[in-house]
């Protein structure tokens, strides 16, 4: 299968969880989770990468390697613009990098991680503190994944990570000593399983401060999904308290194949990436050299639902006009690179069909009532996985969240579609494998279909991702 052309994947091999996401020194940074001697799973390492727009990519050398406290698991990036680590030079502010160090099992077959800290001040080459790790393991198993910002009311790091069930916070005033200031659940949701990749930050809506936490909890089998959960609360820098409480867990993206997603440090808006894949099957897809890519660049909004409820609202970053090929109405013909289809529903029903000479299909429809119908299961190879022989994993369906239809936005590009409903309120993420690209385009009961065209994109790589490797 072909690469993406605009998705970050590593430069070969695995790809998972982003990383470290952040804007400093004129450009975007994504690491990621980073097996680099295979396609499939294994020691984790973080992989890198820089674009100046958030959809070209050029990979830089390999950040983390694993050491004696482990692998290197999930973390995140801040700028130390004050010093307050005392691991800058008085120049330019140093970038931190927080992550968990993944140790070899122990007795009883349990992991106890701890999260540790590297440094640079170059923004490519890395040096670990000699005193990692910097959170110790607490007793639990499933201790990771910190995401970490400024507080400014409380002049204080602030350090979320999960905690098997829960999620800790822990405050510290220079990222090198922390205390356990309180905790998140469990029984805060009713999706069983581990708690992992949380990510804590502000957004407004109608002129007040919402505090939105983000946790993924694995794979739902039974509803055919990976399962991104947010809460919305407040936040006074010791303690997150749930504000709005609802029957059932409120989702990101209601699609089979988003995990870990985590938003950009050091940005005006609230930008996500996330690990556009499903753990249920991820290193089973049929692709060749690579494994894995990252979701399109989504801006991050509240919106009221229909109960009047403050609810999380995904968009994609604009293209930059200068990747944009094409530019207009809609015809029957696709291209077989990266596209995206924008549109406003006159009426509430309406279908579309993208299909090739194959005869593979992908359908999406909307009914009268505006349930969102979405069928990948004759969109080409769905037999990579057993899970895909289960019709939760080959059709979603979505109720509305808002009382009157919006923007429609629909982009692929290599395997991924990402379908971002009624001004992003409903996301879906979704893999498909066909034999040979969709060329073809059918709608009925829609108008002013536009369809915007991207230059087919060559992919840099660095010249020797292996360039600063540790002895």
């Amino acid at each position: 299968m072909k690469r993406p052309n605009y998705r970050l994947t590593a430069w070969q091999n695995w790809t998972n969880d982003p990383n470290g996401l952040i804007y400093a020194c004129g450009r975007y940074h994504a690491f990621y989770q980073h097996h680099p001697y295979d396609p499939r799973w294994g020691p984790m390492h973080w992989g890198h990468a820089t674009s100046p727009d958030l959809y070209r990519w050029t990979q830089q050398p390999i950040a983390l390697y694993p050491d004696e406290n482990g692998t290197c698991f999930s973390g995140s990036a801040v700028l130390d613009s004050a010093n307050t680590s005392g691991l800058g030079d008085g120049g330019n502010p140093v970038l931190v990098l927080i992550y968990t160090s993944h140790p070899e099992a122990a007795a009883d077959g349990r992991h106890y991680e701890a999260q540790s800290l590297a440094w640079s001040r170059d923004g490519e080459t890395f040096m670990k503190y000699n005193g990692n790790p910097v959170i110790p393991n607490n007793g639990v198993p499933d201790f990771r994944d910190p995401k970490v910002f400024w507080h400014a009311p409380s002049a204080s790091w602030i350090c979320v990570l999960a905690a098997f069930d829960r999620v800790a916070v822990y405050r510290s005033p220079n990222l090198i000593d922390w205390t356990h200031a309180s905790d998140f659940g469990p029984g805060e949701t009713t999706i069983p399983g581990v708690w992992e990749c949380p990510d804590l930050f502000p957004l407004e809506l109608d002129g007040e401060t919402h505090w939105v936490l983000l946790v993924s909890l694995g794979t739902d089998n039974a509803h055919g999904r990976g399962v991104v959960e947010y809460f919305i609360g407040d936040f006074d820098g010791q303690r997150f308290v749930r504000r709005v409480s609802t029957p059932v867990p409120r989702l990101l993206d209601q699609g089979s194949d988003l995990y870990a997603v985590q938003t950009f440090a050091n940005t005006e808006d609230r930008i996500l990436l996330g690990w556009a894949a499903n753990p249920g099957y991820a290193g089973d897809t049929p692709t060749t050299g690579f494994c894995g890519q990252l979701s399109a660049p989504r801006l991050l909004s509240l919106y009221r639902d229909l109960n009047g409820q403050p609810a999380l609202a995904a968009r994609p970053v604009p293209l930059p006009a200068d990747i944009i090929a094409a530019n207009g109405p809609a015809t029957t013909e696709l291209p077989a690179t990266a596209w995206q289809l924008d549109f406003t529903p006159p009426d509430a029903a309406f279908r579309l069909e993208l299909s090739n000479d194959a005869g593979e299909c992908l359908s999406l429809a909307q009914s009268p009532t505006r349930l969102l119908s979405l069928d990948r299961s004759q969109s080409g190879n769905m037999s990579y996985s057993p899970l895909l022989e289960l019709p939760q994993f080959r059709r979603r369906e979505v109720e509305p969240r808002t009382a009157a239809p919006g923007h429609w936005q629909i982009t692929l590009d290599g395997p991924l579609l990402e379908i971002y409903a009624d001004d992003g309120s409903r996301v879906l993420t979704q893999l498909v494998y066909p034999s040979q690209p969709y060329t073809k385009l059918r709608f009925e009961g829609l108008r002013n279909v536009n369809l915007t065209t991207c230059h087919p994109y060559e992919i840099p790589q660095a010249a020797d991702p292996f360039l600063f490797r540790e002895s």
